[in-house]
Formats: C-alpha cells, structure tokens, sequence
C-alpha cells in the first residue's frame, strides 16, 4: 500500500465508523490517518508535518485530557521562572529560578501539611514594595492569573499586587503602578496564548471522551 492510499483507506474507515456511531474507533482512524500523512505527503518542511507532531505530543490528537493538563502545569513553572528571572530579586540566573520557585512551592506544601519530607527553603528573598509576602510566591501566582486569565483578570488590583511584590512600583498619574519590565507584558502574552491552547484542547479531549462513552 502507498503511504498515500493508506491516508486514504484510514479516511474511509473514519467514515464507515462515524455511520456506524463508533466513535472509539473513529478517533483511532483520524490519528491514524494523521500519521499516514508524514513522510507520504507532509515533510518536516510542510506547516501541517508539525501541527501533527506539536498536537499528538499536547493531546494525542484530541483524546488526551491529562497531555494538555500536565502542559498546562509545566507552562506555569516555567512562565513563573520567567516573571521571577525578571525582577530585581531575582536568582543569579532562568535556571536557578526555575528550581527555586517549585522549591519554594514544595516547602511550603510540606510546612502546612506537616508531611514527613524535609524539604530546604530557597534563599530567602523580600518583596520589591515592602510588602508581606516573597517574590517566588509572587512569580507562581502571576504565572497562575495569567494561566486562569478568565477567572482572575489581568488588571486586578490583586495581580497590581503581584507584580509590585516582583518588579516594584512607580507614580503615574496619581497612581502607584508595577515598575514591570516591558519583557513581563511579552510573557504574559505568549502564556495566555499558550494557555488557551492548552485549555482548548482538554475541553476538546473531555468531549471527545465523553462522546466515546
């Protein structure tokens, strides 16, 4: 069988299942036929060669919902990472905060919990306005609101907060602002984008699942 004729007789039984209500084995076809499609007709050269790749490893093709939710996670880490190498309390470098910040997050969970995993605490940082509170935590939760953009608000006056604590502030207009680097708004850009892709596409495996059951 050609590679491209394969694509196509997996075309066919995506059909033929889709009549037949299977949906389980329909959604098997479409990756199927996804996959036929590379190195047949879609090179590494070719837009939708890397869609494929870029949506099997998110969701494997719209049936995963733990794929997009463990990407969801990693993107807030590594977003909070960014924020946290940003302010002026920062680690010496991206990589030291990305340690730190799930460092701190882990110390904390055991604190509260009482769990028997002594975890160290990073080195001790303060906030940028005086304020209660330490930047690493100050990182995660701006990474969190951006995540969550819907439910939380970009310009609350608790995400003001946040960034105060990360970046400091200054007057404008009779009005204390985050003294945030202009890098912060190109982050937070990209990690709504990102975001709502991700969330997309466990909404889109959740109906996929449920349309299978």
């Amino acid at each position: 069988i050609a590679p491209n004729d394969l694509a196509a007789r997996y075309r066919a039984l995506q059909r033929l299942a889709e009549r037949g209500h299977n949906y389980r084995l329909e959604q098997q076809f479409f990756r199927a036929e996804l996959r036929a499609h590379q190195f047949a007709e879609d090179w590494p050269w070719h837009p939708r060669f890397w869609f494929t790749v870029v949506y099997e490893i998110l969701s494997n093709f719209g049936s995963s919902m733990v794929l997009p939710a463990f990407w969801l996670i990693v993107s807030l880490f590594l977003f909070a990472a960014a924020y946290l190498s940003l302010s002026a309390t920062q680690p010496p470098s991206y990589w030291d905060s990305l340690q730190s910040i799930p460092q701190q997050a882990a110390h904390k969970i055991v604190a509260k919990t009482g769990l028997p995993f002594p975890i160290s605490a990073p080195a001790a940082r303060k906030c940028e306005n005086g304020g209660a509170g330490d930047p690493y935590t100050a990182a995660l939760a701006l990474s969190g609101r951006n995540t969550l953009l819907f439910a939380a608000g970009a310009w609350s006056d608790a995400n003001r907060n946040v960034q105060t604590c990360l970046f400091g502030f200054h007057k404008v207009a009779e009005r204390y602002e985050p003294k945030a680097p202009s890098m912060v708004t190109v982050f937070s850009a990209v990690q709504i984008v990102v975001s709502l892709i991700l969330i997309f596409l466990f909404g889109l495996a959740l109906r996929n699942n449920f349309k299978i059951k």
